[in-house]
């Protein structure tokens, strides 16, 4: 992973192999990013995608084998508890032009996979919402 930063935020490039949710939990870890935005581009190897069904509360998960171009990788990184999470949804394309999406589990970077991280000034924290059995933001004040 290389990482510049900059104004009001980061760039972040993944090297080809190198997994790239995990790695950004890592890095917002690692220079205590508490809220941002997440956009990127780039390829992506197996990526695990995910589509949540809110009638039984669970992720439906699928890989998708082989490497994909990244047509758009957006989300954020907010605090659960005591760690960050990456909270990402993926558009994925294919060598015959196809397009494929979903919530982003997993996936290592293809050729690369080059990030821009908007940091806000504020921490956004998640909590538990029992109504649709995810952690969502806690944006009371």
């Amino acid at each position: 992973m290389h990482v510049r930063k900059i104004t009001n935020g980061y760039l972040v490039r993944f090297d080809h192999g190198e997994e790239i949710l995990a790695g950004l939990e890592r890095f917002a870890r690692a220079n205590d990013v508490r809220g941002a935005e997440v956009r990127a581009i780039g390829s992506i190897t197996d990526p695990e995608l995910g589509y949540y069904d809110l009638a039984h509360k669970v992720y439906e998960w699928r890989v998708v084998n082989g490497n994909f171009e990244i047509l758009s990788l957006l989300g954020n990184v907010t605090w659960f508890q005591d760690g960050p999470i990456a909270h990402l949804h993926a558009m994925i394309g294919a060598r015959d032009l196809s397009v494929q999406g979903g919530h982003l589990k997993s996936g290592k970077a293809g050729a690369t996979c080059e990030c821009v991280i908007r940091t806000f000034d504020e921490a956004i924290d998640r909590s538990f919402d029992a109504d649709t059995g995810l952690n969502l933001w806690t944006l009371e004040t």
